[in-house]
């Protein structure tokens, strides 16, 4: 997402700190001096991320909401918008609630609550030619009615299910650029599928990886799709095996946000899609985006809640941070198990200090739909993280 031309520089300047100061994530003090207070374990963690999830569902089973603190928020265009971030929202958050869906019944709940709801909505239409955040939407719904549907769950038949998914993959097939990859915003051009300039090739990654989701689960994908999409990957990869960031900057891998240190958080997922449709991703390139994304972490770390985006080094921004580490996650598992532990601890060790007092993660200030994806895509990466990382913390 990227800048909107309109936003006014002075409302960041007197919003700035506000934001900044909640990403501190200290919770007021509780009597105790530190020193007596007792450390925070993984399982706590996940327990109080789980616990907001429950506690901040809508009525309808949905998360999020249009609501801002901000004067200026991102770029818009049109309400449709909302629909598409309140249903990948959503989406993410019944994705984190599956993993832990067997052991607590609130989570069980809540998780039923919302899939009922996404059963209800339709692929949501682009806000405009030009403008398409629903591109988002249809990967993760596309996504979650997938693991949904290798979860096995009685409450739900295979059949919906699977109805479900295929409506999502067609809404997701007719958003597919003419270059192949996926975007969501095609400023200049009015066509009825985008041009494909403004392909990017972290959401090209998000589409292919729900679509190998919707293969496990049984659901066929269309060849010429996975095709072009993973042609248009490979040949946004550079020589130093990192990604530019879209179609129209391919032909400027030097620019600084194509670099690696600018690529940080939007590497994994590219990596992890070639990975798993066999392209040219092997475990060490794996390791090598990894071991770049712990070894340069503070490019991450300081563009994380800024209240705009792409202000900071390389042009990183603070919605990179949370999802970096989601698909980071997933990379991960693929590694042979006993090369997996130092890479779960650096996740436990940089997102554990960061838990709101709420139980909540954020990492970028986005109408009132922030909280609850970032605590989804938080737990998406921690949770997997138990059976191998045994790290405590500091309480806050």
């Amino acid at each position: 997402m990227r800048q909107n031309p309109f936003v006014l520089v002075a409302s960041a300047i007197v919003f700035a700190g506000a934001f900044l100061a909640g990403c501190a994530g200290g919770a007021p003090p509780t009597g105790e001096p530190p020193e007596k207070q007792a450390p925070r374990d993984l399982k706590a963690v996940v327990d109080q991320g789980i616990a907001f999830l429950v506690a901040r569902q809508n009525r309808d089973g949905s998360w999020g909401s249009f609501e801002t603190l901000r004067p200026s928020e991102i770029y818009l265009d049109t309400v449709a918008s909302h629909d598409a971030f309140r249903n990948a929202t959503s989406s993410l958050c019944c994705m984190a609630l599956m993993q832990v869906a067997l052991e607590r019944e609130d989570a069980c709940a809540a998780l039923h609550r919302g899939m009922r709801y996404l059963m209800k909505e339709e692929a949501v239409p682009r806000a405009t030619s030009s403008t398409f955040y629903d591109t988002w939407a249809h990967c993760f719904t596309l996504q979650c009615f997938s693991r949904m549907i290798l979860l096995r769950d009685p409450a739900f038949s295979r059949d919906e299910l699977v109805a479900a998914a295929e409506r999502w993959l067609r809404a997701l097939r007719l958003m597919q650029g003419a270059d192949g990859g996926w975007g969501y915003y095609d400023f200049g051009f009015g066509l009825r599928q985008p041009s494909g300039l403004l392909s990017t090739s972290f959401l090209t990654a998000t589409a292919l990886c729900a679509m190998w989701d919707a293969e496990r689960a049984g659901i066929e994908v269309p060849g010429d799709m996975k095709r072009s999409a993973i042609a248009t990957l490979v040949r946004y990869r550079t020589p130093d095996k990192t990604y530019v960031y879209a179609t129209d900057s391919e032909l400027h891998p030097g620019w600084e946000f194509n670099r690696p240190k600018g690529a940080l958080g939007r590497s994994q997922a590219p990596n992890l899609a070639l990975f798993l449709y066999g392209g040219a991703v092997s475990e060490a390139d794996i390791m090598l985006g990894l071991d770049r994304m712990f070894e340069e972490h503070h490019f991450l770390a300081m563009a994380r809640c800024r209240p705009w985006p792409h202000e900071t080094w390389y042009y990183n921004s603070g919605y990179y941070f949370l999802y970096g580490y989601f698909n980071a996650a997933a990379v991960i598992g693929w590694l042979p198990r006993e090369t997996q532990k130092k890479y779960w601890d650096a996740v436990v060790r940089n997102l554990l200090p960061i838990q709101e007092s709420d139980g909540s993660w954020w990492d970028f200030p986005f109408y009132g739909y922030y909280k609850e994806y970032g605590t989804a895509f938080a737990l998406l990466a921690l949770v997997p993280a138990r059976d191998f990382a045994d790290l405590r913390v500091p309480p806050r």
